[in-house]
């Protein structure tokens, strides 16, 4: 019987070089390799098994194979590796030539097995093909959980960079769609995004854009403005501070711009960020419709619509105030005047005659009195 079932004229060369094998040879092996780990094979020339040990490294008996040729052992997928690497060392003697296959165990299991055959026919001593194998069945599972390993971590790699990419992305695409100036501070307060109408804000209000870009320290340029007695900005960076540390969720700061948009005014929110690392998103508004007609509200509440003087409301409120503020012994001046013969006027040039003389009336006094 012949290895794998290759054909017989396969060990045609063997047999010229050697026949049969000596059992004094076959017992010394025995002795020396009787309590090795892994297994060795001896064949003799005609490809029989010679020797087998040990056995137990497979699960086999001692006399499982002896006199024969372990066939079924070998995975069918692996019978054209086990033939050519037999014949490589078949064709140069004293060379060990390496190969990887899959043997079955008794229990039915495949176990994976490095393999060196070599011909040592010629080796007085031996006389016979030498075949070591050493089980890597574990060393294998263990390179291939680590390769599943290395390649989830890869894939999770692969999934967070797309993941911070797309929130990069939806994060600027975010800032750039609101309405007014935009940008995020980190948990130091440094400024790690901003939209394009921020540094346009910056020129307008007289700003100088090199100092605010990216890697900017917001709370530095607001601690800044706030020594140069710059309206809101002691507010606002107070503010920020407190949302970085948690103390509040939310500030809403309104202030006057100054600059190109003198006169104009914003209302500025800050809010953190909903990250590990933590940081602020501020956005600004301007508002400057909205203060315009708030003021005319406040306005057309507290004075006459027709002359443009403080109503009745308005004055008693700047008389309480005056009153409040004077001290024992001091007096608070009320000065009431009266238009003589105004009816007169008004009954006979009409109404409009009266309004337009108490206009001209306002006018004069406003332009008499302090502002």
């Amino acid at each position: 019987m012949t290895w794998l079932g290759s054909p017989a004229t396969r060990w045609a060369r063997i047999k010229s070089v050697h026949r049969g094998a000596d059992p004094t040879v076959h017992a010394h092996l025995r002795a020396l390799l009787g309590h090795a780990s892994d297994i060795l094979v001896v064949l003799n020339a005609d490809g029989n098994l010679l020797v087998w040990m040990p056995n137990h490294a497979l699960g086999y008996p001692d006399d499982a194979f002896v006199g024969g040729a372990p066939l079924d052992i070998v995975h069918p997928g692996d019978h054209g590796r086990a033939n050519a690497v037999l014949t490589q060392a078949l064709d140069r003697p004293g060379y060990p030539v390496g190969a990887e296959l899959r043997l079955r165990h008794a229990d039915g299991s495949w176990r994976r097995f490095e393999i060196r055959v070599t011909n040592q026919l010629h080796d007085p001593l031996v006389r016979g093909i030498v075949i070591n194998g050493c089980d890597i069945t574990e060393r294998r599972s263990a390179e291939e959980k680590l390769r599943a390993m290395e390649a989830e971590v890869r894939a999770e790699q692969r999934r967070t960079q797309y993941a911070v990419a797309t929130s990069a992305q939806l994060a600027r695409a975010v800032i750039e769609s609101l309405n007014g100036p935009v940008i995020v501070l980190d948990a130091d307060g440094k400024i790690i995004a901003a939209n394009d109408e921020w540094e346009q804000y910056l020129v307008d209000v007289g700003g100088k854009p090199e100092r605010a870009r990216i890697g900017a320290d917001y709370l530095a340029l607001c601690d800044n403005a706030a020594a140069q007695f710059v309206e809101g900005a002691a507010e606002i960076g107070a503010g920020i501070r407190a949302v970085l540390s948690g103390a509040q969720r939310l500030i809403r700061v309104d202030y006057p711009a100054r600059g190109v948009r003198d006169g104009r005014w914003y209302a500025l929110r800050a809010a953190p960020l909903a990250t590990e690392s933590g940081g602020v998103v501020v956005h600004q508004i301007d508002i400057t419709d909205r203060k315009r007609y708030e003021e005319q509200l406040t306005h057309a509440a507290l004075h006459d619509s027709l002359t443009g003087l403080p109503n009745r409301a308005l004055v008693q409120d700047r008389i309480d105030n005056a009153l409040r503020r004077t001290g024992p012994g001091r007096f608070v001046g009320v000065l009431f005047m009266d238009i003589d013969h105004f009816k007169v006027l008004n009954d006979a040039r009409g109404h409009s005659a009266g309004d337009r003389l108490l206009i001209a009336l306002a006018e004069r006094l406003m332009e008499m009195a302090r502002p």
